[in-house]
């Protein structure tokens, strides 16, 4: 069912950080060969776009907050309206965002059992949070040096995710 709704949006962070916790063994840090191709200021700034924008879809569009109906009797798919009325605009827009929001959602969802534990705390209290780096290294309880790969690898790994979105 392609439906989000609020209880899914205010649920996400506890998701990622479930899920790569449940496959932590599993998940490795990428090699600071691959991490060192990007300029992770830059990347870094792309990857908080997608978040900003998740962000206002989340507070500028009214999402249900749970829904009983299977995914065989509803589903919502992009809105290409003839008609170019401001009303019309408006609804495809909102039913554009709201789509956008959910493969958001199911990107990140996706993405959690390949990070590391330590990678989803960075990325939770980084973009869904706001939390200084200090702050979170002292919460790992790692030196902020340490930190800088766990930041790389992550932002690296979420780009990458990152790129089958509009």
């Amino acid at each position: 069912m392609n439906i989000l709704t609020f209880d899914m949006i205010l649920e996400l962070p506890n998701i990622i950080l479930s899920e790569s916790k449940k496959y932590d063994k599993y998940a490795q840090l990428l090699r600071k060969d691959i991490y060192d191709k990007y300029d992770i200021k830059d990347t870094r700034k792309k990857v908080e776009k997608y978040f900003n924008r998740y962000k206002d879809v989340k507070y500028l569009y009214k999402f249900p907050f749970n829904y009983n109906i299977t995914s065989s009797s509803f589903n919502v798919t992009k809105v290409h309206s003839g008609n170019n009325d401001k009303t019309s605009l408006a609804v495809a827009k909102n039913v554009d965002e709201q789509i956008w929001a959910y493969d958001f959602y199911e990107c990140l969802v996706n993405l959690s059992p390949k990070l590391t534990e330590q990678e989803s705390i960075y990325l939770v209290d980084t973009f869904f949070s706001g939390i200084s780096e200090e702050i979170i290294s002292e919460k790992l309880n790692i030196c902020r040096n340490t930190l800088q790969n766990i930041k790389k690898s992550c932002i690296v790994k979420t780009w990458f995710a990152f790129q089958d979105l509009n």
